[in-house]
């Protein structure tokens, strides 16, 4: 059973690719937005996320952040199918959203009701009336959600780390509105230009500015929907100037950065 229901906030999928051609160019490095969930299946594939490599194997639950790069990359023609499920965090109540930071990047669930929750999406797309399948899959996904966020047992270790990157992602991650160029990055990390910029463009095939610009966006994105006005959310995540932050805000969200202000 395939379904494909969406809107501009949520999205939800069951597709499959049969026999899928095992050319990196089909499922490219990207990030997205919003946070992803994707449950594979069946396929054959490792799954690259920032600086990490983990081993895809059926029953994997995939967990990916707003703005982190990622990559599926098949390792044979065997099947692929995959349950994928989108969301804006900035829907979800403060509480919630502070708890989806402590997830962990894959999961193995082969067995567990959680597998059982994204599975009975089929028989709900099924058996739900179409005007209604789309709100119903709202509150499937909050109990997808709950069920994950009580199952830090169920979490699927790497399978390799690329050391030099993390050290960089990790620096950028403590200190993102600090860093205004590249150079900052060399003096805190005591490494050359050409070094920094080697390590990151191998790993994300991404200039390390614009992956830093990025970052600057989605935490942007957070605050305007807490309640900080556009001006000081461009000051307060390290943007010289309004209309850098205008330009950069509407080349990923489409919409200028007051549209998702929220007076409380």
């Amino acid at each position: 059973m395939e379904f494909d229901v969406r809107d501009e906030r949520f999205t939800f999928k069951h597709e499959t690719t049969q026999k899928p051609e095992l050319s990196p160019t089909n499922f490219p490095d990207h990030y997205h937005s919003v946070y992803e969930l994707l449950y594979c299946i069946q396929g054959d594939a490792d799954f690259m996320i920032q600086h990490t490599r983990y081993t895809l194997r059926p029953h994997s639950l995939l967990v990916v952040k707003p703005g982190q790069h990622h990559q599926i990359v098949l390792k044979s023609s065997q099947t692929y199918e995959r349950i994928v499920i989108r969301f804006d965090e900035n829907n979800m109540s403060s509480r919630l959203r502070r708890q989806l930071k402590n997830l962990d990047s894959v999961y193995f669930i082969k067995d567990t009701s959680l597998s059982e929750e994204l599975l009975r999406m089929d028989e709900m797309y099924q058996n739900i009336h179409k005007d209604l399948i789309y709100n119903a899959f709202i509150g499937e996904l909050y109990v997808i959600l709950a069920r994950l966020l009580s199952s830090h047992e169920l979490v699927q270790e790497a399978d390799e780390v690329n050391e030099d990157f993390r050290i960089i992602i990790d620096y950028i991650e403590k200190h993102l509105t600090e860093i205004m160029t590249i150079e900052d990055l060399c003096k805190a990390l005591h490494m050359s230009r050409s070094t920094i910029q080697k390590i990151f463009s191998d790993q994300l095939h991404t200039p390390i500015m614009s992956y830093i610009r990025v970052q600057k966006i989605m935490m942007a994105h957070t605050m305007l929907h807490d309640g900080v006005n556009a001006n000081d959310t461009a000051i307060q995540c390290g943007f010289r100037d309004y209309s850098s932050f205008y330009r950069a805000y509407m080349k990923i969200y489409k919409h200028a950065p007051v549209n998702d202000y929220r007076r409380i």
